[in-house]
């Protein structure tokens, strides 16, 4: 089974979205820095930030941005 890059999908909700990184970490009540260190050091969100995502955006599937599936 193939690894789903979260981080991948979190770069295509916020262009979907058309959102700034800085627009985006507001939106799910994170500082940007949270964000940016994410993309910079490759480091897949934690649990608490997944769940503020899938918070803020209902519409999105966690069985999509997790598994690449739904």
């Amino acid at each position: 089974m193939e690894e789903v890059n979260v981080n991948l999908k979190v770069r295509e909700i916020i262009s979907f979205y058309k959102l700034s990184d800085n627009a985006f970490a507001k939106r799910i009540g994170v500082t940007q820095s949270v964000i940016g260190s994410m993309f910079q050091k490759g480091t897949e969100p934690s649990a608490k930030v997944t769940k503020q995502i899938l918070k803020a955006f209902p519409d999105i599937s966690a069985e999509w941005l997790l598994r690449d599936a739904g």
